[in-house]
């Protein structure tokens, strides 16, 4: 949802997609 994208687009684009990443690994 937006809680998500907003902080996101704050982030620089590789701080964004490693923070993804991480989520991810932790959710998978």
């Amino acid at each position: 949802g937006n809680e998500i994208v907003q902080p996101t687009r704050k982030l620089p684009t590789h701080v964004a997609v490693s923070l993804f990443a991480c989520v991810a690994i932790i959710l998978a």
